[in-house]
């Protein structure tokens, strides 16, 4: 049995990558640097099937994940987000693989409900539409689950790194006091990928909220990093443009039926991620 990583160059590929033997693992992007195989999901005619087999789990994290990309480049988006996706998904499960798709929690909407996996989905934006399209096509499959991510969060994640810098070069921080979402720690996201390989056929359903307990802002994250990493950080809190809200909801509430079964505990609150991630 094989694990496969398409999209291996992305931010939780590579903390996944770290958790696994390196010998039973395949890892696929466009960059030969960063995998075992060149692939592009845009030439998914051309794409050697063969190092796929019955009963080997393929880890699909490969995507244009960028809201604002996939309003900019519709046409190219869809093309990989869509069209590339589900012939290479089909492809897959037709060789008896099991896929696991990674999606997010706008494909529920901009609503200011809660909302768990029996909710109904009405996606925001052309990315949300581009996963929820996926979705759909494929829930039927035995072999195909779902996990739809809410802002995945460690050191290394984009505002993390912005807050970094501002600490490193004394800069006030700017921070958007909206984007609400339920916030999850990288490693329980890698926990759930993990539990998942291990128990992928004792579960019924095919989709996952994979989100964290609690609903932060961009400003609570700040005052949390204040507390625990840099007191000495200033920042100026701000609205974000309305071009910038177009293609984000400014609140999704997720919860989840399943995860913290998947996990075998509850999932990390922030507070104790950032403690583990930057000490």
């Amino acid at each position: 049995m094989k694990i496969h990583v398409l999209g291996s160059n992305g931010y939780i590929a590579k903390r996944f990558l770290e958790h696994l033997d390196r010998k039973e693992v395949l890892t696929y992007s466009r960059y030969k640097k960063y995998s075992d195989v060149v692939f592009d999901i845009e030439k998914y005619d051309e794409f050697n099937y063969d190092n796929f087999k019955i009963g080997d789990y393929v880890i699909f994290l490969a995507a244009i994940s960028s809201p604002d990309e996939c309003n900019k480049n519709y046409e190219y988006a869809y093309n990989i987000n869509v069209i590339g996706t589900k012939n290479i998904i089909k492809k897959l499960l037709d060789k008896g693989c099991r896929v696991l798709f990674f999606s997010s929690d706008v494909a529920y909407g901009d609503y200011s409900c809660i909302f768990d996996e029996n909710s109904a989905s009405n996606p925001f934006g052309n990315y949300g539409r581009m996963k929820y399209e996926i979705e759909e096509m494929f829930k039927k499959y035995i072999n195909f689950k779902v996990f739809r991510l809410s802002y995945v969060f460690s050191k290394d994640d984009k505002f993390m790194q912005y807050l970094l810098k501002c600490s490193k070069n004394n800069i006030t921080a700017d921070v958007y006091d909206s984007l609400y979402r339920n916030v999850v720690y990288i490693d329980d996201v890698i926990c759930g990928i993990i539990n998942l390989i291990k128990t992928f056929d004792r579960w019924d359903n095919y989709l996952f909220n994979i989100c964290g307990s609690d609903l932060l802002s961009r400003k609570n994250l700040v005052e949390i990093y204040t507390e625990v990493v840099d007191r000495n950080l200033k920042y100026n809190v701000s609205k974000p443009s309305e071009s910038f809200l177009l293609n984000r909801p400014k609140t999704i509430n997720v919860k989840s039926i399943y995860f913290e079964k998947l996990l075998g505990r509850t999932s990390t609150k922030i507070k104790n991620a950032m403690i583990k991630e930057f000490f």
